[in-house]
């Protein structure tokens, strides 16, 4: 039987099909005007993106490096910062700020809880020698999502800099990063942009910006003051991703063009009939408030996360993720970021049902598709509706 390969993994995502076009054309080099022009429509592109008007880094790395960036240009040593720390990610943060000799104060979070903005809030109270809050959209290792924009909105006052890694977030999730007041918000090719890795980017507020300024950190590769005056001139320091930031600008035209509440629907879409889906066939979603961009399920009793994903990858060519961490085993994760649709989703939905029933599962073939295509029809129907009132 033919198996096309598909991936439902979290990072990378499936390819846009411009991003793929344009990854096969001959590279160009990247101190010439041509790049510089193409460089400046996707700086653009991403403003849009992100939704703010703020400044936006394009860097050569992954999205651990732009989290790198902002603990090293923005926190002295020796300052205190608070951080979300809610799974694997939040825990990235967490070694980032030590390595980088920040004192830390930690909200941690139960796997697969959400932070409570009241307890973060009332945390910080007291607390003016705190720099900055600095926490997950969407923790990728749990699939719960954080409350940003409630958050966003409770500490936007406060004299301490709101550090968003939305590497997981953007594209599924509404981040209107200039309207609430975050002043850095971090991404990554590789998620809702239906890139290859190797691309990341942030924003910056004045205030991010004025605090960059003043920082007396010893850094070099991230050292994003000259990075930010070569890029006004839609140049870079360093040799950048030249044939990732060609396809950049082609998927975020396709974005503009669909538009990016839509890309944002279609994700949220894509996640309400798989948690349905999932429901139907006796499944549990581990998040107790789950992110739009990928769903973590867990495990049937008695079973483990390999039990299940490799038949789906041996004899569907479906790529599912494991758990991480203290979670490997316990649970499989589907994305629903960027180039993803209702027949492929509804597609990995009847093999996971096929591959349960050959683990001896009691699984009615049909119950997951039917719950799912019920769901896709429900809120399609209602995202008409809305859209001619």
């Amino acid at each position: 039987m033919i198996k096309k390969r598909r991936l439902f993994t979290p990072g990378p995502t499936p390819l846009f099909g411009s991003a793929a076009i344009e990854l096969s054309r001959e590279i160009i080099h990247h101190r010439t005007e041509e790049f510089r022009k193409i460089f400046e429509d996707v700086r653009t592109g991403l403003k849009y993106y992100l939704q703010t008007e703020d400044e936006v880094l394009v860097l050569s790395c992954s999205g651990s490096g732009a989290m790198e960036a902002a603990v090293v240009n923005f926190f002295a040593p020796g300052e205190t910062v608070a951080i979300i720390n809610g799974g694997k990610f939040g825990e990235r943060w967490l070694e980032l700020a030590r390595a980088f000799d920040l004192e830390v104060v930690e909200f941690f979070v139960e796997r697969g809880r959400s932070a409570d903005p009241d307890d973060v809030v009332s945390a910080l109270k007291d607390r003016p020698d705190i720099k900055g809050l600095l926490w997950q959209d969407a923790e990728t290792s749990t699939g719960a999502r954080h409350p940003t924009q409630a958050l966003a909105e409770r500490l936007r006052d406060r004299d301490l800099l709101l550090v968003v890694d939305a590497i997981t977030g953007l594209g599924a999730h509404q981040i209107e990063t200039g309207a609430w007041g975050l002043d850095v918000v971090i991404g990554a090719s590789q998620k809702g942009l239906g890139l290859p890795p190797g691309l990341s980017f942030l924003s910056m507020s004045q205030r991010a910006i004025a605090r960059m300024s003043v920082s007396s950190r010893r850094k070099y590769y991230f050292d994003l003051g000259p990075e930010l005056r070569a890029q006004a001139r839609n140049d870079s320091v360093f040799t950048p991703s030249v044939s990732l930031i060609v396809a950049a600008r082609a998927v975020l035209a396709e974005i503009r063009a669909m538009g990016l509440t839509e890309l944002i629907r279609n994700a949220a879409v894509m996640a309400e009939m798989t948690r349905r889906a999932a429901q139907a066939l006796g499944l549990g979603v581990f998040a107790a408030v789950p992110a739009d961009s990928i769903s973590a399920i867990t495990t049937p009793a008695g079973k483990t996360s390999q039990e299940i994903i490799r038949p789906l990858k041996r004899d569907f060519g479906i790529t599912f993720a494991d758990g991480q961490a203290e979670l490997k085993g316990k649970m499989f994760r589907i994305t629903h970021l960027g180039y993803v649709d209702f027949v492929e989703s509804l597609g990995a939905i009847a093999a996971l049902e096929l591959v349960m029933q050959g683990c001896g599962l009691p699984v009615t073939l049909g119950a997951g598709t039917g719950a799912a295509s019920e769901t896709y029809a429900r809120l399609t129907r209602e995202g008409s509706r809305n859209a001619v009132s």
